[in-house]
């Protein structure tokens, strides 16, 4: 799931990190990290589908460039055959002050 995941959004942004970015990145940027998850498993214990909560963090100079990126990322994400990917809600919007840098986050809902 996390090179699928990766390869996919590397398409849209070249600069894509797991949990952080370093400081200083060149915007815009993508960061994800897994939230958490489902445990489906059958009777007898073994995994049935391995489930995925995963944010992904869009970051920008602006928030319409977020935002657009996001849109990218949601577009490329819904079609993908070899993961199934659904968003959990809506996307959020913030702001870092100490950077100055918008950001959209959104939460997918991962399954393999």
């Amino acid at each position: 799931m996390e090179a699928i995941l990766e390869a996919t959004l590397k398409t849209l942004c070249p600069r894509v990190f797991v949990t952080v970015a370093p400081s200083g990145t060149q915007t815009p940027f993508v960061v994800w990290q897994q939230t958490g998850g489902l445990d489906l498993s059958y009777i007898e214990n073994s995994s049935a589908k391995r489930h995925a909560r995963v944010q992904i963090s869009v970051w920008a100079a602006t928030p319409q460039q977020a935002a657009a990126l996001r849109g990218q990322i949601e577009a490329a994400l819904r079609p993908l055959e070899s993961l199934t990917c659904t968003p959990s809600a809506a996307h959020h919007m913030t702001y870092e002050p100490d950077t100055k840098l918008h950001g959209v986050q959104q939460v997918w809902e991962i399954w393999v």
